[in-house]
């Protein structure tokens, strides 16, 4: 597998290399939304970039446990693609 290709293009590697642990991910974002971020972040004693952090981890955590949860409820259902325990028909 090739690392480099598995970079989104709106996320880069701290150091430029896809071995590295911690990346960099940029976009633009309403100021408003970065002024609520930053209280937010104040209101627990975390800067803006650990919060986001901990924000982002939930939601993704939450993601894969709703994704877990389809792929075992729906196995093998023909709806379900045969790489993940569905059928073909």
């Amino acid at each position: 597998m090739n690392h480099d290709t598995d970079i989104p293009m709106f996320a880069r590697s701290r150091h430029g290399t896809a071995a590295s642990t911690a990346m960099e991910l940029r976009g633009q974002c309403p100021s408003h939304i970065v002024a609520a971020l930053d209280a937010l972040a104040m209101a627990r004693g975390l800067d803006r970039n650990a919060y986001v952090n901990s924000v982002l981890s939930a939601h993704v955590q939450e993601e894969v446990d709703r994704a877990s949860v389809l792929v075992r409820t729906l196995r093998g259902n023909p709806l379900l693609s045969d790489g993940v325990g569905g059928t073909s028909e």
